[in-house]
């Protein structure tokens, strides 16, 4: 496993439109969504891949920087409800 020095990145919650794209995304389907820098939160927005898993209940975030290829996977249902939660909006468009 590859460690990586900071910056680590996160999904971006702050931008309305990378939240409804990620709760829009179908079932096997990858899209580009933004992260940020984990420990700064007015940090610029990053493109990063998403996928949702085929079966529907994953989504893996991918980032790529100079130390190689950062990934993290959310379950499926606890990104909509963090979209949710950060959005203070149902994030329950496609479950």
């Amino acid at each position: 496993m590859t460690h990586f020095d900071l910056p680590v990145y996160v999904f971006d919650f702050r931008d309305l439109r990378n939240c409804d794209r990620t709760t829009d995304t179908k079932e096997g389907e990858t899209i580009e969504v933004l992260v940020r820098q984990e420990n700064d939160l007015i940090s610029p927005p990053v493109r990063a891949q998403g996928c949702r898993s085929g079966d529907g209940q994953s989504f893996e975030i991918s980032v790529t920087t100079k130390q190689g290829t950062q990934s993290h996977r959310w379950g499926w249902l606890a990104l909509l409800d963090a979209i949710r939660v950060h959005r203070g909006t149902s994030g329950a468009r496609n479950p």
